[in-house]
């Protein structure tokens, strides 16, 4: 995984300058709702059944 997670820490930052708490918000909401499509696509039920075979 190493760099190709890096970018993600950003977006908070940007969020956060051009809406405050609010940006934040909306920010985490869009998170949790990609990460519900990601799993529903691969099978996955919950965080603890991804594994590497998943993410590679």
């Amino acid at each position: 995984m190493g760099a190709k997670g890096v970018l993600l820490g950003r977006a908070w930052l940007y969020a956060m300058a051009a809406r405050g708490e609010a940006g934040v918000t909306q920010l985490l909401e869009i998170y949790a709702k990609e990460m519900k499509v990601a799993m529903a696509l691969t099978g996955v039920r919950g965080v603890g059944e991804i594994d590497r075979s998943i993410l590679a």
